[in-house]
């Protein structure tokens, strides 16, 4: 199931996903050395650019693809030549680009024909860049936030099921690909009430029990606004943390 193929999704996506993503390609910047930016990228599964828009840091052009046309209808100016594509059926030609970039999306996606996909269309010795940043749930200004968390938003909220396998090396060596770097990072998000939860209605967590419970994203909205009011009762902001990975890849040569 495609939890981004909805046109409110994703405005609200758009709207309240925090932007960490130039962290990863700063990262890449150092680890490939390079002088100047490389010719092309693409950014699979782009969703609404802020992979795009960072990625085109380290090439000169980017193009970017998403199987949600709703979710490319609100990407950002800046975010490159855009298509609609699966990721696993990329319509490009072999040998094209110099960095392929997944973000916050390799749980989605099958695994198999992505990497099939991304060795094919990338240029020797081409980069795939796979990463993700998640919310554990802490605030720093109110340790009480954990527990609300942990126990009463996941509990109504669970994480649909998805594929959080690491990916070996040896599945790597297998699709042709040669590890560079695996890296653990983490960043810093302040937010009001409001802001958290906007952002909250952007997990998935939200978007499949809405699906299932045929609830409406306000009436959700409104019952996260009472439940975390009283956590921030004494500042107006909180401030969050985000875990989150990198692995880079080189197409073997």
């Amino acid at each position: 199931m495609n939890y981004f193929a909805d046109p409110e999704v994703a405005r609200r996506y758009a709207a309240s996903r925090p932007y960490f993503h130039p962290v990863v390609f700063s990262r890449l910047s150092q680890i490939a050395a390079m002088p100047e930016p490389l010719p092309l990228g693409l950014d699979v599964a782009c969703g609404t650019g802020q992979s795009a828009r960072a990625l085109s840091t380290v090439v000169r052009h980017v193009v970017a693809v998403d199987a949600s046309v709703d979710m490319l209808r609100h990407a950002e100016r800046d975010a490159g030549d855009l298509a609609a594509a699966s990721a696993e059926r990329l319509p490009f030609r072999c040998a094209t680009f110099d960095v392929l970039a997944v973000g916050l999306a390799f749980h989605w996606l099958e695994r198999g024909p992505l990497l099939s996909e991304a060795i094919r269309v990338l240029r020797d010795p081409g980069w795939l860049v796979i990463y993700d940043n998640w919310f554990p749930g802490n605030m720093r200004e109110n340790p009480a936030f954990h527990g609300w968390y942990d126990q009463a938003y996941l509990s109504n909220f669970p994480s649909p099921a998805r594929d959080r396998r690491p990916l070996s090396t040896s599945e790597a060596q297998a699709a042709g690909f040669t590890f560079v770097l695996r890296e653990q990072f983490s960043n810093f998000v302040t937010w009001t009430c409001n802001e958290l939860v906007k952002y909250l209605c952007t997990q998935t967590n939200v978007i499949a029990a809405v699906t299932r419970r045929s609830l409406r994203l306000e009436e959700v909205e409104q019952a996260l606004s009472s439940a975390l009011k009283p956590l921030f009762e004494h500042q107006q902001h909180g401030t969050f943390e985000f875990e989150g990975f990198l692995w880079f890849l080189q197409k073997a040569v």
